[in-house]
């Protein structure tokens, strides 16, 4: 089990890091919760990737022009 939770805690890090450092919105947020949720085979990836891709479409970005989001 402590095994587990080491690369649970080591997966929920690199996740954080990789999202902030590609400037995501709540990527801290985003990648502690897929990470801590990898626990359960392919949920935490799953949900944390399409969590990352949400935030990602609706963030406004510096290239931005004419989104069709508000």
């Amino acid at each position: 089990m402590r095994g587990q939770a080491l690369v649970c805690a080591v997966l929920a890090i690199y996740y954080a890091s990789v999202l902030l450092l590609v400037g995501l919105n709540y990527g801290f947020a985003i990648g502690t919760m897929s990470g801590l949720i990898s626990f359960i085979p392919y949920v935490g990836a799953i949900l944390g990737g399409a969590l990352a891709i949400g935030v990602a479409l609706l963030q406004k970005s510096a290239f931005d022009r004419g989104s069709p989001f508000p």
